[in-house]
């Protein structure tokens, strides 16, 4: 039933407004959370999530509402479950394989230099023979390229 008013019209009180805020806060994190997912996976494995969530969307539609499931709503559910397995399944497999390889190769002398290191190597200074010995404080090693 659609009505005819100015949203500008609409007397806004302070359960109104705590649920607009409540809904922005939402979105925020929302968009939030698929940067962080992005970031740390990938786009693809981000769409595999977004696959699961219409799944679950489904199936608690079917459990709190009774919403009825047809065939193809059943056969479109079995599918991408078995898709998002073997996307795991393969995604995992491609991460040992990483993982060997990384640990059987050897680093590049930058990578292994540390961000913060004491200047004379050993963190320990000594004044040459009177057996005064002064600790280094760390300093930054500005010759890291990021």
């Amino acid at each position: 039933m659609a009505r005819n008013f100015d949203i500008d019209e609409f007397s806004y009180n302070h359960l109104h407004k705590f649920f607009i805020v409540l809904s922005c806060l939402i979105s925020v994190s929302v968009n939030f959370s698929t940067f962080l997912v992005i970031g740390k996976t990938s786009p693809v494995t981000y769409q595999v999530l977004g696959h699961l969530k219409t799944c679950l969307v489904l199936a608690f539609g079917y459990v709190l509402l009774k919403d009825p499931f047809n065939w193809r709503n059943i056969l479109g559910i079995m599918v991408a479950v078995i898709g998002m397995v073997v996307y795991s399944y393969f995604c995992s497999i491609e991460t040992q394989q990483k993982a060997s390889e990384t640990s059987s190769t050897q680093l590049p002398q930058s990578e292994k230099d540390p961000l913060i290191a004491v200047e004379n190597g050993s963190g320990v200074l000594s004044d040459g023979g009177g057996g005064v010995q002064k600790t280094a404080a760390p300093v930054w090693n500005s010759n890291k390229e990021f």
